[in-house]
């Protein structure tokens, strides 16, 4: 990265005199091949790229200052994406799927069976572990939740 000095009112860098203009551009073009921040966000893709310029106390160097735009981003992606996204699905028991949903044994198993009543289509399936063992992904339990929290106040 080139660096700049002022003497004498003017700005230099790498012993040649340039306009701050040129310098701004310079560093502009820079930090465009090194340093663009590429956002995804719930909704969109936003391309953010902040750069100011301040004079350093000591040095009398331009420095580039760069805006920092991780603290006014709002993350729109559910936390279990982010947590899953690199490890495996997470499987739940049916002890661990009566703690998270808070509902019965009876009741889980009533939401499943489609002769039962209580039935409920979007209720996760298990999956088959083993002869008798079954499980649910905790993300599609999340899911469900996400769902019977949004439907409140409709009934």
């Amino acid at each position: 990265m080139p660096s700049a000095t002022i003497k004498h009112g003017q700005i230099h860098a790498a012993h040649h005199p340039i306009s701050a203009m040129q310098l701004k551009i310079k560093l502009a073009l820079f930090q465009l091949r090194s340093n663009i921040l590429f956002y995804t966000s719930f909704h969109s893709v936003i391309l953010i790229l902040a750069i100011s310029h301040t004079i350093h106390p000591c040095s009398g160097c331009l420095k580039p200052v760069f805006f920092n735009p991780q603290s006014l981003l709002v993350n729109e992606t559910p936390n279990y994406q982010e947590n899953t996204m690199n490890t495996s699905p997470k499987v739940l028991r049916i002890k661990d799927v009566i703690q998270k949903t808070g509902l019965a044994r009876s009741t889980i198993y009533d939401r499943i069976s489609d002769k039962s009543p209580r039935y409920d289509k979007n209720f996760p399936k298990p999956l088959k572990l083993g002869l008798s063992a079954v499980g649910w992904f905790e993300h599609e339990i999340d899911t469900w939740l996400t769902k019977q929290a949004s439907m409140r106040g409709f009934y």
